[in-house]
């Protein structure tokens, strides 16, 4: 009994923070393929899931985005993915901070990551997975007391 209620408390606070933060959601059902989540129709998400610690960030010094090494509990492995601006979308308190949580979306194979190099500008020699996308984007642990900076 305990156990129920406090699993409809989290729902139902969940679901207002979405509908006071605007978002836009529908109820979608998630299915188990193995280790491949796969979201149901009529989800408005674009691209994989993931989330997890943020381990490093890494600036790409010629493209003008950040690389975040994510151990992400989707994959049960580390995601090099790319947070591009104008692309990829942070919802309100974003910090994109070594040792803070990440949950989002990203393309797969998107982005590029360009570095430095004595010949000009070369793409990151470690690669990437791909890049946050906008639908429905990301959203990371706020800071203590509340405020992001």
């Amino acid at each position: 009994m305990i156990k129920h209620v406090a699993q409809i408390s989290v729902g139902c606070c969940l679901l207002f923070i979405l509908a006071v933060s605007g978002v836009p959601f529908t109820k979608v059902s998630a299915q188990s393929t193995g280790s491949t989540p796969v979201i149901a129709r009529g989800s408005t998400h674009i691209g994989d899931p993931f989330g997890g610690l943020i381990q490093k960030k890494k600036p790409c010094t010629c493209s003008f985005n950040e690389m975040l090494y994510v151990n992400d509990t989707v994959t049960k492995q580390q995601l090099r993915i790319l947070n591009t601006p104008g692309i990829s979308r942070p919802y309100a308190h974003y910090v994109t901070q070594e040792r803070k949580q990440i949950l989002g979306t990203y393309t797969p194979g998107a982005g590029i990551c360009l570095q430095i190099s004595a010949s000009g500008c070369e793409p990151d020699r470690e690669g990437w997975h791909g890049e946050i996308n906008s639908g429905p984007g990301f959203g990371v642990s706020m800071m203590p007391g509340g405020s992001p900076f």
